[in-house]
């Protein structure tokens, strides 16, 4: 009798609530899933207006997500390295999801989040739970959400990502939200987003920060200069110190990091790149930079020969040799370029995961290659370097380097008969304007690199950039046999707000005057630039001159980049 009680109960009151629950068209047709990102940009979530064009990505429309790769808790380690939300801080960098409310939703429904395969390992996804509390959601198994939230109320959803796009992923994400009843019967709903890349800044861009390494006895005249002019511009000076934990003879700033933006609507943070030196002070950057809004990434890994700042080609992997354009008509975020060389038994360049990284990017692709192979280091920040003109039709022109101009400035002075005058005195001594216009094979070499190595990159920057010939400023300059400068380097200068720093030559005294910089005053001028010539002695001696020593955290720039229609 019990038992017929219970076969009864079973029939008269469960088995029409699971009909009606599940197998009723109407209640059916009433769930409605619905995941909505910030698609129209404007800093807000909404179901509405967040609708239209949410499961693509144009310059118009489409959600952005940040690399969450600062660490708002200075822990030293990128925030996206923990499956936990780092502090209230951290949550203005994750992104916002929203799921609507299904007040009806059966309560054994099965709610499932989930991502395209591309991007399963790359992204990560946090759930509130309550007003202060979230959880990662485990995207590689179950990513089961309880069902009673939902019918409860609306769900916040936040995401961030691990990576920037690169050769093996887009940088875009596909987010499903998947409801599936007793029967198996499934309705789901997707948002696209894309995240964030990271660009580089031209020298141009406002500068803020500038970094420098302080080597006592070394560079003291150039630090007190730096300490004089920087505060000038309108930027912060931080002088890396001397002494531990960085060995006292690594001081190449430029070399050790590049630091470019990420920017998504109403946030952005600086980020630093890492260079692969195996230096010392390789690691400056995530002790002491990394930290709230202020990325940390590495791409790649140490290449010994092209890494180890020693002869060949061990200097192609360093910074120096990664630079970036301000705007041009075709690229109006600018255009990356960077040196390779041509000879040797082997083509080498600047690392390959590295450029594939930055072209993945798209915004400031394709990365052009310049030779400079013919350079003792072999950084294109040797050789050429934008300056603002100050007219906005044609805003930039390019300082270059030029063999034949320093060639006919000593066949110049010897015509005056100066041929006697010293000059490079605190390099070497009883160098004479006669002694470099004399030696014959030093003329040859620096024709023929000019003529051979340095006017086919000039053709390459007009041909690619849309430059032409009145763009350019010619610098005087000279090179051994190895390609060291033996004029300093002129070219090889930092930019900052207004201000141009630039090498000391010490160049010929002619009636008190240093005739080179009086040339490079005269060639500049016009410019919106203040001219400082810095004592640089340290530098130029190991073959580096002011941009190789310092390194400047600059402001993004005013376009942005999801505007652009690439």
């Amino acid at each position: 009798m019990r038992k017929n009680k219970k076969s009864l109960f079973l029939a008269v009151v469960l088995l029409p609530l699971l009909f009606y629950s599940f197998s009723n068209p109407n209640l059916r047709s009433a769930i409605k899933v619905q995941i909505a990102a910030d698609v129209n940009r404007d800093g807000k979530v909404d179901f509405i207006t967040d609708h239209s064009g949410k499961n693509q990505w144009t310059s118009t429309r489409g959600a952005i997500f940040f690399n969450n790769n600062d660490s708002d808790q200075n822990t030293h380690t990128p925030d996206h390295a923990d499956d936990v939300i780092n502090g209230t801080k951290d949550l203005k960098d994750l992104s916002v999801l929203k799921v609507k409310r299904i007040p009806d939703l059966p309560q054994d429904s099965q709610i499932t989040i989930s991502v395209d395969e591309d991007s399963i390992s790359r992204v990560r996804i946090f759930l509130k739970v309550t007003n202060k509390s979230y959880k990662s959601i485990d995207l590689m198994n179950d990513a089961n959400i309880n069902p009673a939230l939902l019918a409860q109320r609306e769900l916040e959803l936040r995401i961030e990502a691990n990576s920037y796009a690169n050769r093996n992923w887009d940088g875009e994400v596909e987010v499903t939200l998947s409801i599936k009843n007793i029967t198996g019967k499934a309705i789901s709903d997707t948002v696209k987003l894309k995240v964030a890349p990271f660009v580089l800044l031209s020298n141009l861009n406002k500068g803020k920060t500038l970094y420098v390494r302080d080597f006592p006895g070394r560079n003291d005249e150039f630090i007190k200069s730096l300490k004089e002019l920087v505060p000038k511009s309108g930027a912060e000076l931080f002088i890396v110190p001397a002494g531990d934990p960085y060995l006292p003879y690594h001081i190449w700033l430029q070399d050790t990091m590049e630091i470019g933006y990420s920017e998504m609507p109403g946030h952005s943070m600086n980020v630093v790149l890492k260079a692969n030196r195996s230096k010392s002070l390789d690691n400056f950057a995530r002790d002491t930079l990394l930290g709230p809004d202020f990325g940390w990434i590495q791409v790649g890994t140490f290449r010994e020969e092209y890494g180890k700042g020693r002869s060949g080609n061990g200097w192609l992997d360093w910074y120096g040799n990664l630079e970036v354009t301000p705007p041009l008509p075709k690229y109006p975020m600018g255009r990356i370029y960077y040196g390779y060389n041509p000879n040797g038994p082997k083509e080498a360049s600047l690392n390959p995961e590295i450029v594939a990284m930055l072209e993945a990017q798209k915004v400031q692709a394709p990365a052009l290659r310049l030779d400079t192979g013919w350079l003792l280091i072999k950084h294109v920040d040797e050789m050429i370097s934008f300056l603002p003109s100050g007219n906005p039709e044609n805003p930039y022109k390019v300082l270059v380097v030029d063999t034949e101009k320093m060639i006919a400035l000593l066949q110049k002075w010897v015509k005056e008969e100066y041929g006697s005058t010293r000059m490079l005195d605190i390099y070497k001594e009883k160098t004479t304007i006669s002694n470099l216009y004399n030696n014959k094979d030093l003329i040859k070499h620096n024709k023929f690199l000019q003529r051979d190595r340095i006017e086919p990159n000039i053709d390459l920057l007009k041909k690619e950039l849309g430059l032409r010939e009145e763009d350019f400023i010619r610098i005087p300059s000279f090179f051994d046999k190895y390609g060291a400068a033996i004029i300093p380097n002129m070219v090889n200068s930092t930019i900052l707000n207004g201000h141009i720093f630039i090498v000391d030559p010490c160049g010929p005294l002619i009636d008190g005057k240093d005739q080179l910089i009086e040339e490079m005053r005269k060639l500049l001028s016009g410019l919106p630039l203040e001219l400082h010539f810095l004592d640089a002695r340290q530098y130029h001696e190991w073959s580096g001159e002011v941009h190789c020593a310092t390194n400047v955290r600059r402001k993004g720039f005013s376009s942005h980049w999801w505007e652009l229609n690439k």
